[in-house]
């Protein structure tokens, strides 16, 4: 039997990740300086869970310190920076959706046992590559240089929308 703690932050995010890990069993827990930690326990298991748990402790204080940095470059003008928020929004969906994921790994692994999940373990591993691979993506994207390509972004979906569509005059596409 193994305890992992996940640092989640926030009560809101800790409260995510407790009811994501639900089948682990977790603790709950506020630290000293009023922050919020999730410990679960691992009864058998993968190494490949194992390290997928400390890759979602690193991206949930990436998810953090990427919020905050948003926050503090657009201060009242965040609500207009819907890209942006789009990002923050999928970064959170993929870590939700991994923990679930593990968690019910770990729930067939604890019926079946480790040697007869070989499957389920493989999938769960590239679900998680997947979806790190996915959030790493949106977090780089929260760059400031990205927010150059977002103005190109918009301004080409206006021209776009004011002409009515993007059509294009070619002798190959005409009938």
């Amino acid at each position: 039997m193994r305890s992992f703690t996940v640092g989640a932050g926030s009560l809101e995010v800790a409260q995510g990740l407790y009811s994501a890990l639900a089948d682990f069993h977790p603790e709950l827990l506020e630290t000293d300086d009023g922050t919020y930690q999730v410990r679960v326990t691992l009864v058998g298991g993968d190494n490949a869970i194992i390290a997928t748990l400390k890759a979602i402790e690193k991206h949930v204080a990436e998810l953090g310190g990427g919020t905050d940095r948003v926050i503090m470059r657009h201060r009242e003008r965040i609500v207009d920076r819907q890209l942006v928020l789009e990002r923050l929004a999928n970064m959170a969906i993929d870590l939700f959706a991994t923990a679930c994921v593990i968690a019910r790994t770990q729930s067939l692994i604890d019926e079946r046992g480790v040697e007869m999940c070989d499957r389920e373990i493989a999938l769960c591993d590239l679900f998680c590559v997947e979806a790190g691979r996915r959030f790493r993506r949106n977090r780089n994207m929260l760059d400031s240089k990205e927010e150059e390509v977002d103005e190109t972004r918009r301004s080409v979906a206006g021209a776009v929308r004011e002409g009515k569509g993007y059509f294009v005059t070619d002798a190959i596409l005409d009938e």
